[in-house]
């Protein structure tokens, strides 16, 4: 029998066994009676989570009612899988969410674990819950909010019968921003401003920062439709209006095609991994407004140098190609000549409404959308065609 590798320098194999070697993809093939029988596999050489930090004491003491933001950093800082997830060892001393924001609950003491998803690395912060001869806190260090939405502040008291919370006293540092009645703030304008919150007898104070924003109207994406396997591509978001919260969250789907690399609010890296496509989707924060761009991933060797332009309208390569056609006819979209393309439908808003995959020359599928002007984008190996359709 004889091994082989497409690619040693990621993966070598000797006698079946395979040396992984550095990030990326490769065939292994076994090989009987000259060749005539044969198996293979592909192996994929991911980055490894290698540690995890907590930015915070190995011991920190909060006061029933306070809140704590703790921030874990996973390393190295381009693994493949830096998921994480947060355990408190005691709920009644101290909880933590998602995000690492702990709030302490009750006096005693809770170990705040963070525990990484690749490798199970953790990372831990000792708490101590104490309660002083009385004092107020909102629960909240910061709060979001959209413009012209509402959200109830709590006093939480410690002891629990601070007599003086009856008499608390709210204001708003800024009332253009938001207002405050009996702890129910309301969203103005956009802005940041603080509520705070006083007792009766002047001793205990809280406040809470609000930041209030738009809601996004439209993401549009902007990046290459096409790569090899090994290369690095970037694509950027662009959101309206201005005033909205200027972040999405990546999510790549297909993720054998490309990974994440690295990402910030309004761009993010991926590497393609494999021939294929990658879905790549950004969201708001709240995950209510979304759209996506499509890569299609080819090896080196089979990828078409002259790929059309992703701006253009309208444009397939190939000389021989039949000319590519879609439009709608009493609520059916015909699609000619798109066999094999990816094709999703967007709003005139950005926001994407049906995916689909193209499965014959002469496609068509009903479709229920609301009046409107909509978006067709197909995908393929030979480009990209792009065209407006209008539902009546």
């Amino acid at each position: 029998m004889t091994w082989s590798s497409t690619n040693e320098r990621i993966a070598s194999v000797k006698d079946g066994w395979v040396v992984a070697k550095e990030e990326g993809t490769a065939v292994v093939t076994a090989r009987l009676n000259n060749g005539t029988i044969k198996a293979e596999c592909t192996v994929r050489v991911g980055i490894f989570v290698t540690g995890i930090t907590l930015s915070a004491p190995a011991v920190d003491t909060l006061e029933v009612g306070d809140a704590r933001r703790l921030v874990a950093t996973v390393t190295p800082l381009n693994a493949t899988n830096r998921s994480i997830v947060w355990i408190s060892s005691d709920p009644d001393v101290a909880t933590v969410n998602n995000y690492g924001q702990v709030i302490a609950t009750g006096r005693g003491k809770a170990t705040i674990t963070v525990i990484t998803d690749d490798g199970e690395l953790t990372d831990s912060c000792h708490i101590v819950v104490i309660k002083t001869e009385g004092s107020i806190a909102l629960g909240y260090l910061f709060k979001t909010m959209l413009k012209d939405s509402v959200f109830q502040l709590k006093v939480i008291t410690s002891p629990d019968d601070v007599s003086a919370v009856e008499g608390v006293t709210w204001l708003s540092l800024d009332t253009t921003i938001v207002k405050v009645d009996e702890g129910l703030v309301t969203a103005v304008e956009v802005g940041r401003a603080f509520i705070t919150a006083t007792t009766a007898n002047g001793k205990f104070s809280a406040r809470c920062e609000i930041t209030v924003y738009l809601p996004m109207e439209s993401i549009t994406l902007s990046g290459k439709i096409a790569a090899t396997t090994g290369e690095e591509f970037t694509v950027t978001a662009a959101i309206t209006p201005e005033e909205a919260e200027q972040s999405v969250v990546w999510r790549v789907y297909e993720s054998e095609a490309a990974a994440v690399v690295s990402a910030s609010d309004q761009s993010c890296t991926f590497k393609a991994l494999a021939p294929g496509r990658a879905i790549i989707r950004a969201e708001s924060a709240d995950g209510i407004y979304y759209t996506i761009h499509i890569v299609v991933v080819s090896d080196p060797a089979s990828a078409d140098p002259n790929l059309t332009d992703p701006n253009s309208l309208n444009a397939i390569d190939g000389s021989n190609a039949a000319k590519a056609e879609a439009y709608n006819k009493n609520g059916t979209l015909h699609l000619c000549n798109l066999e094999g393309y990816c094709a999703y439908i967007t709003a005139i808003t950005g926001q994407t409404k049906v995916v689909f995959e193209v499965t014959s020359p002469d496609d068509s599928r009903v479709i229920s959308l609301p009046v409107g002007i909509y978006i067709l984008n197909a995908t393929g190996e030979k480009g990209r065609y792009v065209t407006k359709f209008v539902v009546r």
